[in-house]
């Protein structure tokens, strides 16, 4: 089993986070996990989400995706393949 080296958070404390269907959540979960795992350990703690919300791609539910913004200004498109950008 893989074990990430991330800096553990309480994500019912992150806006957003009880709007999202229980598949969202464990997406963010997951994705957040690898995300902040392989970030220098400088930049982990700016590198932690306060804010999530699904967008919804009404073409192709494909290409919907989690907009995390994390606590240092910055934010990203969280996949549905556990990617970022």
């Amino acid at each position: 089993m893989l074990k990430y080296n991330y800096i553990d958070i309480d994500f019912n404390n992150v806006e957003g986070f009880c709007k999202l269907s229980p598949m969202q959540q464990k997406l963010f979960i997951v994705t957040y996990k690898i995300h902040n795992s392989i970030v220098g350990t400088d930049y982990k703690e700016g590198w932690k989400p306060i804010k999530v919300r699904w967008v919804e791609n009404k073409e192709n539910n494909k290409y919907s995706y989690l907009r995390v913004d994390f606590k240092n200004g910055d934010w990203l498109h969280y996949t549905q393949n556990k990617d970022w950008y």
